[in-house]
């Protein structure tokens, strides 16, 4: 629909810019006629005055008004290819604002996928609670359970856990249709390079190597976020 309207507009703008130079031309030559005109005549002669006052009058009624008409009249369908665009367009455009707001007033919510407790504690102090909200599973299983009724905005996975680990269950995470979409940021204390190319082969987002600071925390999520 958008498209239709843009190619719409550069038509209508096309015929206006013929308008405008079709416009120029004549009254660039109606100024040169004049002024060949004002050249040839006598201006000592009352008569030749009269004669340039009435050629400068039709200027006005006829080489000037006609061509600016015709500039108004292929400005017109401009304005209502923009009074159209503005009707159809204008209430989409208020909901994306609505929802624009709406969407900062709501938190995004995180799962945090982890068995140890004082983990816990320093990504819950790290996050703004005005802007996260922080639920919390110590292991796979729970955060299976965790994930199938709701459907979090991120989620920060442990790779070393006891049970199920990290890499095993995003590939178990990923094989859900409702998580294909969802960024999984993997933790772990061991920052070996193979580590991290198993995470993002199995399906990780990203990657935090413990121990994190808050800006490094809050700069991988608000990449996703």
């Amino acid at each position: 629909m958008l498209k239709e309207h843009l190619e719409e507009r550069n038509r209508r703008l096309a015929s206006l810019g013929q308008a405008v130079s079709q416009a120029g031309q004549d009254i660039g030559g109606a100024f040169d006629h004049l002024h060949v005109r004002a050249g040839s005549l006598d201006h000592a002669d009352p008569l030749s005055l009269r004669h340039l006052q009435e050629e400068i009058v039709r200027l006005r009624q006829a080489a000037l008004r006609e061509p600016l008409q015709k500039v108004d009249a292929a400005l017109q369908p401009v304005q209502q290819w923009a009074a159209q665009l503005h009707s159809d367009y204008g209430p989409h455009i208020e909901s994306v604002r609505a929802l624009g707001e709406m969407s900062r007033k709501v938190r995004r919510r995180i799962l945090l996928v982890d068995d140890d407790d004082f983990m816990h504690k320093i990504v819950s102090l790290q996050l703004d609670d005005n802007e996260y909200e922080l639920n919390v599973a110590r292991d796979a299983t729970k955060a299976l359970r965790l994930l199938r009724s709701s459907v979090p905005d991120l989620v920060l996975l442990d790779i070393m856990m006891p049970g199920i680990d990290g890499l095993e269950a995003l590939r178990r995470f990923r094989m859900m249709p409702s998580l294909a979409r969802t960024p999984f940021i993997m933790l772990t204390g061991r920052s070996e390079g193979q580590v991290v190319v198993e995470s993002l082969r199995v399906g990780a987002n990203d990657f935090i190597a413990k121990p994190f600071d808050r800006a490094t925390l809050l700069a991988k999520i608000g990449r996703f976020l």
